[in-house]
């Protein structure tokens, strides 16, 4: 429950941001909402107990944004899709407020 509070606080605090700085080729509700995922990726330790699935989350919403998913081009294709990085470990560690 926690973590849905923070992502619409997040919303809140972002919102004239992101309508500022959307690129033009993107969804801007999609891209609000892929923002806030990623935030909430970036807390995940704060949620340790929550069971939401933060990948999965940031991919659906990169998908719908157009930031990801498959690209053709003539001579090929390929997919694109949330990199966890090397480091990214740390953000899962759990945390207090």
């Amino acid at each position: 429950m926690r973590a849905l509070y923070e992502e619409e606080l997040f919303h809140s605090k972002d919102y004239l941001y992101a309508k500022n700085n959307t690129p033009k080729d993107v969804s801007s509700h999609e891209y609000e909402e892929w923002r806030a995922q990623v935030h909430q990726y970036k807390n995940q330790g704060l949620y340790s107990k929550s069971g939401l699935n933060w990948i999965q989350r940031i991919n659906n919403w990169g998908r719908g944004a157009g930031l990801y998913g498959t690209f053709i081009k003539s001579t090929s294709s390929y997919i694109t899709q949330f990199n966890v990085g090397f480091s990214d470990f740390i953000y899962s560690i759990p945390r207090k407020w």
